[in-house]
């Protein structure tokens, strides 16, 4: 009779055993995902394969995980080769998505959208003597574009006055709205499809108005996202004009009752991704007892939503490396529980430019920079219910390349 070697039964079964990282169940995955030290390396780690993007794109892992994408840097509405601003993070994370980042762009191109990586771009094309303003989708990590082409008309004497990113709890869109008098509608670029959608109109809604600089050139709103709504200021009257992603219902919603239409203020993301506005009681730094305030959009007893004081600071002790002789000029953007404050010098409205950029939950500088540009769009790390999206990528108008996460697994490529 032939004995067996306990070493080597030991050996086998322990062999047989082992378990390996890429055989593990979703719920451990997601065990291990919330562990990480930060969203930049959730982010990273779930373009390791497609279980793990899904994993951290699910539901349940995302009911779990508090958190938005990461916020990189500050760029310009017309130069993305020169950055306005270095990394907000020391992150390695971080560090190693910016190494892969391609931020090109012709003189030409407007960035009119930035959200979870993603940039929407207004290359001029020259018709004959007309200029043609088109709308490219662009992912700089994976140096893919998403020509979507003109905006559609359908015979109304109508105009179009913004454009933003639907990404939140879509498949991937491009939203360009319209207006009419007293009226306002969505027309919608399903990035899968192919196809423009034209939502009905919304009565007694107004645009919010454009701008101009100083050299008499036409400023439109620029979009604020959060919590799965799109932002824009009425610089006439004290509320914003909201679009809700999931329903595509547009609304207008009321300013705090302490922030006034000509209040430095905007609207953005805490770093738990719940919706914020962070605003300035007052322009000069100088003035005594003046606060920056953070605003909170809650949900009441009676399912009415309105905004409740967080949290305020005085601007003094938030800007001490701040020389006094400047004052906030605008808040210029909210984003991953960051705030963009612009400042100028007291009595000149052409001189420094200086901004800071702060972090809302314990107000430190995180970075201090110099911008002449009109608007400055938060930049933030691709995110991992995005690379689990499938996008079309296509080259001309209803000319689809590639379907099926063709975005997601050259992003994933790039950043691993």
């Amino acid at each position: 009779m032939r004995r067996s070697n306990p070493t080597h039964d030991v050996s086998s079964r322990c062999a047989g055993s082992t378990t390996q990282i890429s055989s593990l169940a979703a719920d451990v995955l997601g065990e291990i995902f919330l562990r990480l030290p930060s969203p930049a390396s959730v982010a990273r780690a779930s373009c390791a394969c497609v279980h793990w993007r899904g994993v951290a794109s699910s539901a349940a892992f995302l009911r779990r995980f508090h958190g938005c994408a990461p916020l990189v840097k500050y760029v310009s509405c017309c130069s993305l080769t020169h950055p306005a601003s270095r990394s907000l993070s020391d992150d390695p994370d971080i560090a190693a998505f910016l190494r892969r980042a391609k931020f090109h762009q012709e003189p030409c191109d407007l960035v009119l959208d930035c959200r979870h990586g993603l940039l929407l771009i207004s290359p001029s094309e020259q018709t004959g003597n007309h200029a043609k303003e088109v709308l490219v989708v662009y992912e700089p990590v994976s140096d893919l574009r998403v020509n979507i082409g003109s905006r559609p008309d359908d015979g109304h004497p109508c105009s179009y006055f913004t454009d933003c990113l639907l990404l939140d709890g879509h498949d991937g869109s491009v939203a360009s709205v319209q207006e009419d008098g007293q009226r306002i509608r969505a027309v919608v670029y399903d990035l899968s499809s192919n196809q423009w959608t034209f939502h009905p109109w919304v009565e007694g809604i107004s645009a919010p108005e454009a701008t101009t600089d100083q050299n008499s050139v036409v400023i439109k709103p620029s979009p604020m996202h959060a919590a799965r709504c799109v932002y824009w200021k009425y610089r006439a009257h004290d509320s914003l004009l909201s679009l809700d992603m999931a329903t595509m219902e547009f609304s207008i919603v009321p300013l705090p009752h302490r922030v006034r239409a000509k209040t430095p203020y905007a609207v953005g993301e805490m770093r738990n991704a719940e919706c914020c506005l962070v605003s300035c009681s007052a322009h000069s730094i100088a003035d005594a007892g003046q606060k920056m305030q953070v605003w909170r959009r809650v949900v009441s007893g009676n399912d009415v939503e309105h905004w409740e004081l967080q949290r305020q600071v005085p601007l003094m002790e938030l800007v001490q490396a701040i020389p006094a002789r400047l004052r906030v000029y605008n808040i210029r953007a909210v984003a991953a529980g960051n705030v963009l404050v612009w400042f100028k010098v007291e009595g000149h409205s052409q001189s420094v430019n200086d901004h800071a950029a702060f972090c809302l939950d314990s107000f430190k500088m995180l970075e201090q920079f110099v911008s002449h540009e009109l608007i400055l769009y938060p930049y933030q790390m691709t995110w991992p219910p995005l690379l689990a999206t499938g996008c079309a990528v296509a080259d001309a108008p209803g000319k689809c390349c590639v379907y099926s996460c063709v975005l997601s697994f050259h992003t994933a490529k790039h950043m691993v």
